[in-house]
């Protein structure tokens, strides 16, 4: 089963203000960033379930390149991605 993978404005924010500042620091890098966060998002419409939960009911797909985390639930035939979260951000931060 492919589950449809929704982005809340949330998520939508982290990974534009993440293009944003990867482009100042190197044009293309941001273009890399994006794409290397399309290829998790299709895994995970994919088999949702191969990344465990971290943080109550949500669950975090580390990137293996750039480090941030998708955080989501799967809810019936959805997932909902929470955030793009960079890991060095405060904790406190992440969706509860």
């Amino acid at each position: 089963m492919i589950y449809r993978l929704i982005l809340k404005e949330e998520a939508k924010q982290d990974i534009n203000n993440a293009y944003l500042w990867y482009e100042e620091k190197l044009e293309g890098l941001g273009e890399r960033f994006v794409n290397e966060l399309d290829s998790y998002f299709k895994h995970i419409e994919k088999a949702p379930k191969s990344y465990q939960i971290r943080y109550l009911n949500f669950r975090a797909a580390a990137l293996k390149i750039f480090p941030y985390l998708i955080v989501y639930q799967i809810e019936e035939n959805s997932v909902i991605v929470f955030a793009v979260f960079a890991t060095k951000q405060n904790p406190k931060k992440m969706p509860r």
